[in-house]
C-alpha cells in the first residue's frame, strides 16, 4: 500500500494538473444582461491538496482501486470572454480565478502479469467537484461578470470534470506506469487503507 501511495497517487495528481481541457463556448440567458455568448479557456487545476486519511486503497490480485476525497485545488486563472447578443452590443474579456473544493476521484487499474511482472492499465476513472468557486475581480463591471460566470458555472464544472476524468483515463501505456508491485497472493483478495 505504501508503494501505491508513493507511486500511483502522485502520478494521478500529476496527470490531473497537466490535463489540457478544451475551451468551452456557450450561449445563455443571464438575468439583467440578457442572452450572451460566453467562452472560457485555460480550464483545469493548478495543484491538488488532500490529507492521506482521505485516501482509500484496495489491492486485489487483478486490480487496484484508489479513492481520494476532500480534494482542494490551488486557485487557477482562466481566460473568459462574452458578448451580448442583442442591442446594445456589449463585449469584454478578462481573467477569472477558479478553485476546486471538496472534489473526489476514483481510479481503477487492471493488473496484468507479463514475464511475472505486473503491469497496470486504467480501467475506470471518475472525477467529481463538490464546489467550484469562480471570481472576476479588478474591474468596474466585476459584479456583472461574476453574475455571467455564475450562470454558466455548471457548464464550466462539467467541462473540468470530464477533462480531468479523460486525463486519468489516458494514463499509460501500462508498461510505463509501474513495475513491480507487491500484490496480495490470494486471488480476489483485497486489502484496504
Amino acid at each position: 500500500q505504501e508503494q501505491v501511495k508513493e507511486t500511483l497517487i502522485p502520478l494521478i495528481c500529476e496527470q490531473l494538473c497537466k490535463a489540457k481541457i478544451p475551451s468551452i463556448s456557450q450561449e445563455a440567458e443571464v438575468p439583467v444582461v440578457g442572452l450572451v455568448k460566453f467562452g472560457a479557456s485555460g480550464l483545469g487545476v493548478e495543484s491538488l491538496h488532500f490529507l492521506q486519511e482521505h485516501t482509500k486503497i484496495e489491492l486485489h490480485t487483478d486490480a487496484i482501486k484508489i479513492h481520494i476525497q476532500h480534494i482542494d485545488s490551488a486557485a487557477k486563472k482562466l481566460d473568459w470572454w462574452y458578448s451580448r447578443c442583442s442591442f446594445p452590443k456589449i463585449k469584454d474579456k478578462g481573467k477569472a480565478t477558479v478553485q476546486v473544493k471538496a472534489a473526489s476521484i476514483f481510479v481503477a487499474f487492471n493488473v496484468f502479469f507479463t514475464s511475472s511482472k505486473p503491469r497496470l492499465e486504467v480501467s475506470a476513472a471518475e472525477f467529481g467537484i463538490g464546489t467550484l468557486d469562480m471570481r472576476v475581480s479588478s474591474t468596474f463591471a466585476s459584479c456583472i461578470y461574476n453574475q455571467i460566470l455564475s450562470s454558466l458555472k455548471s457548464e464550466i464544472q462539467t467541462a473540468i470534470e470530464q477533462g480531468l476524468q479523460q486525463a486519468v483515463m489516458s494514463l499509460g501505456p501500462p508498461a510505463q506506469i509501474i513495475s513491480p508491485l507487491s500484490l496480495p497472493d490470494a486471488p480476489g483478495g483485497a486489502e484496504e487503507s
